[in-house]
């Protein structure tokens, strides 16, 4: 494999990096290279190997430092082989998967180790506590690499010549206290937030008022419980005056906004102090520094900060690409920010009207979220050429949708819903258009035929006037989900929605259609949801809807159904196999941090695309809101309100919900329905279904709405104590 290189015996570096290249370790191969100094075999295929004549062959490397096995398929017994290397200061072996416990009594001799970095694999256990003889590291990264139990504060102690620390995110528990580090002089990364485990916990405060003897470059400290129960800022980060990045995200700290933070550090880029309950106010530095020129991105929502945003933010942070704040009216000088990527100003109490020098002057800006707020007037009447995401649900926007703000070739995502909008929707949209959502506003007239053009992922007209044929010209190539709810539409459902193989949600409930479902629907394989309720279809309940197996939920009440119920409904999952109605795309720009050459990826960009679904469902006699990953477990069949007859069949699949009341159902109540074990609500009233009703429902421990009102159902002795300690609160005979 490598033969061809034993003849290079003055060879230095060696980097043979991202091939496809398998097979072990080649040892034999390399051990004629005495003079390698470096050696680069990371994004291959290598995996461990422990022949006797591999072992002997390590020790004639001598002057090999560097080593990057990163991103193969080495297993734990690749450590005790890298012992034999003399003269190694750098070992990369992250992100293999390596499984067992991390207590390798070859790697904790390994004294001249400078860098470690083993994140990324698959450890069991605790961190070994013989890591205290590597009083050279300057880099240890253990990140993602599934450690538990404590940290071992005293070995973290001994290691005073660490500049880079990374042990997060793993299963760690217990308390860290950070004084341990408090002699670490060199240390200039430090990452510990977002511990799986809720019972880690980080003190920054024992033993109280310790002054540190480090100048942090990079600090995450986010969600992990810091200075519990007390919740008080960090006191040590009044010394620190270098930090870059900083991130306390996420730990429900409490007193007044840090605005020293901003003051003390002038070369601050990252400032991540969202999700805490800082109160007080936002307060720009007094005099400009450098820390204004380099913050590139800025997170300071869901807090208790009152006030509003500065009216001077723009001209303070000129280069902020990355802007997350609350209250108040978005002042105009936002607009001052060229370099402006994304703006995010969802969730918050803002209102007032959008500036429109937000569009003139952030030419760089291609994400806008202005979700949730009080906003109102109208939406931007101007052109942006850059803009890619706008999000301004849930405001009190109204008037029309004027051509400007639609005019941006490059607009994938565009979200009005829940405003005060009317009027019709424009003929002319971005052909790069994926998301659209105009619901819950106030528009009318018939659904363009222009949107046929469109390669749309997600439609959503729901909850307004629009009244005609549903288009049968859409293009079905990419459409995940078509959500027509609450509309006034007629005619038929459209046999072009048979085309749509990527379909996972069809919602055309409470509107006028009539006839039959087209059978093509039947072979869509990725459908999980369809929704038809509250139309006028009619015939019977077609065999071919057991073909649909993944399917989740299927809603056809309040219709003209005839005919008996599918026996072979028991053939459909119903979400037993996990559902992901999620869209992501990956980011446009990632920024990685770096430390002496060293990659620190802290900063896990979230893509400003990133959008979940959400669905409206009918169950407990309550209409909820299911979105993102609750749709995973959510599943039901509602047949309610038609004039199905015959009996119940004997199985129906893993459900939730189960709706068949308002029907001319007989028979009785199958016995079988003891295996719906994670029912929750069960309405069979308003039928003609006799006999008695099975003891066994009385085991079903999540049931919390049973209804069998209106049969005629005889009655058995059942156990109270189990009704009561299911919740039932309906029981009717």
């Amino acid at each position: 494999m490598l033969t061809p290189l034993r003849a290079l015996t003055s060879l230095k570096n060696l980097i043979i990096r991202s091939n496809q290249i398998e097979g072990n370790f080649p040892f034999q191969e390399l051990s004629v290279l005495q003079n390698l100094e470096r050696l680069d075999l990371s994004y291959n295929r290598f995996s461990s190997s422990s022949t006797a004549e591999d072992l002997n062959a390590l020790p004639k490397l001598k002057k090999l430092k560097y080593l990057d096995l990163g991103s193969n398929n080495f297993d734990q017994k690749i450590l005790k082989y890298l012992f034999a290397l003399p003269n190694l200061t750098s070992l990369f072996l992250d992100n293999n998967g390596i499984k067992g416990a991390l207590n390798d009594q070859g790697l904790c001799n390994m004294k001249t180790l400078h860098h470690l970095d083993l994140s990324f694999n698959n450890f069991s256990g605790k961190l070994d506590t013989c890591l205290d003889n590597l009083t050279s590291l300057q880099t240890l990264d253990l990140a993602n690499s599934n450690l538990s139990k404590s940290i071992p504060s005293s070995s973290i102690a001994s290691l005073a010549s660490l500049e880079y620390l990374s042990l997060s995110p793993n299963n760690f528990e217990g308390s860290f206290s950070l004084s341990c580090l408090a002699n670490h002089s060199r240390l200039k990364v430090l990452v510990l937030g977002g511990m799986k485990n809720i019972k880690f916990q980080v003190d920054t405060e024992d033993p109280p008022n310790w002054i540190p003897s480090f100048q942090l470059k990079i600090l995450n400290l986010a969600n992990c419980q810091l200075n519990s129960p007390a919740r008080q800022m960090p006191s040590f980060l009044s010394y620190q005056h270098a930090l870059e990045y900083i991130d306390l995200s996420r730990n429900n700290l409490v007193g007044m906004f840090p605005n020293w933070l901003i003051e003390n550090n002038s070369k601050l880029e990252f400032f991540f102090l969202n999700d805490n309950s800082f109160n007080g106010s936002f307060q720009l530095p007094t005099h400009i520094n450098q820390s204004m020129d380099k913050l590139v991105e800025f997170d300071i929502s869901d807090n208790k900060i009152h006030g509003s945003i500065p009216t001077n933010i723009g001209f303070f942070f000129p280069n902020l690409r990355d802007l997350t704040i609350s209250n108040g009216e978005i002042p105009a000088s936002i607009g001052e920010m060229l370099d402006l990527r994304v703006l995010n100003l969802a969730h918050n109490n803002l209102s007032g009207e959008i500036p429109k020098q937000i569009l003139q002057g952030c030419t760089s800006l291609f994400s806008l979220k202005l979700s949730h707020n009080n906003l109102q007037g109208q939406i931007f009447p101007i052109a942006s050429t850059s803009l890619l995401l706008l999000m301004v649900d849930n405001n009190q926007f109204n008037g029309i949708i004027e051509k400007g703000i639609i005019s941006s070739m490059g607009l994938w995502v565009f979200d009005i819903s829940n405003n005060k909008l009317s009027g019709r929707l424009p003929a002319n949209w971005p052909m790069g258009l994926g998301f659209l959502s105009v619901s819950s506003n106030n528009f009318e007239g018939e659904i363009p035929k222009e949107l046929c053009e469109l390669n749309l992922v997600s439609l959503d007209l729901s909850q307004n006037r629009f009244f005609g044929l549903i288009p049968s010209c859409f293009k079905m190539f990419l459409l995940s989900t078509i959500n027509l709810q609450g509309n006034s539409l007629t005619g038929t459902i459209p046999e072009a929605l048979s085309r749509g193989y990527e379909l996972e949600i069809i919602d055309l409930r409470d509107n006028k259609l009539s006839a039959s479902i087209p059978k093509g629907i039947y072979g869509l394989s990725n459908l999980k949801f369809i929704l038809l309720a509250g139309n006028a279809l009619q015939g019977e309940l077609s065999k071919e809807i057991c073909n649909l197996k993944g399917l989740n939920y299927l809603d056809l009440s309040r219709n003209n159904f005839t005919g008996s119920i599918p026996s072979c409904f028991n053939n459909i999952s119903f979400a037993k196999e996990e559902l992901q109605v999620q869209f992501f795309v990956t980011p446009f720009f990632i920024d990685p941090i770096s430390l002496h050459g060293y990659q620190a990826k802290l900063h896990q960009y979230e893509s400003p695309f990133d959008l979940e679904e959400k669905v409206h469902l009918i169950t407990k006699s309550l209409t909820l809101s299911y979105e993102g990953n609750i749709l995973n477990y959510m599943s039901g069949l509602d047949l309610s309100f038609n004039q199905l007859t015959g009996e119940i069949p004997s199985q129906l699949g893993a459900l939730r919900a189960l709706n068949l009341s308002h029907n001319h159902l007989n028979g009785s109540i199958p016995e079988s329905f003891h295996k719906l074990d994670n029912i929750e609500s069960l309405d069979l009233s308003y039928n003609n279904l006799s006999g008695s009703i099975p003891l066994q429902l009385q085991d079903l421990n999540y049931l919390s709405k049973f209804s069998v009102s209106y049969n005629n159902l005889s009655c058995r002795q059942l156990n109270y104590g189990n009704l009561l300690r299911n919740e039932f609160f309906k029981y009717l005979l």
